[in-house]
This record gives structure tokens, C-alpha cells and sequence, in this order.
């Protein structure tokens, strides 16, 4: 699914994730999951879903 407004893409594409990113993230700056390892964060089977704001 992809969906477009206003220079904005909103897309189910996991292709699109940038797990290193995320990762950081999650690792550095989220106080829930502070120090999480990254294979967590890798994409995980097809049943999950997934989205991303760009």
C-alpha cells in the first residue's frame, strides 16, 4: 500500500525501512527499549506489519 498527499508518502513497503535508522533510534533515544539489539528491529516475518512515513 502506498498512499501520497502533499510531498508526503505513506507506504507498507518494507523495502523502504531503514533498519540501521530505526535501530539508532530505538537504541538511543526511546525510553522504552533503550540498549534494544538490533535483530529485534530487523524486519520480521510477512504476518507482521509494517509502515513507514517519508
Amino acid at each position: 500500500m502506498k498512499y501520497q498527499k502533499n510531498g508526503f508518502v505513506i507506504s507498507t513497503d518494507k523495502e523502504l525501512l531503514q533498519i540501521d535508522m530505526i535501530h539508532k533510534y530505538l537504541s538511543e533515544e526511546a525510553y522504552w527499549c533503550k540498549n534494544i539489539p538490533k535483530e529485534p528491529v530487523q524486519p520480521v516475518p510477512p504476518t507482521t506489519y509494517h509502515s513507514g512515513g517519508y
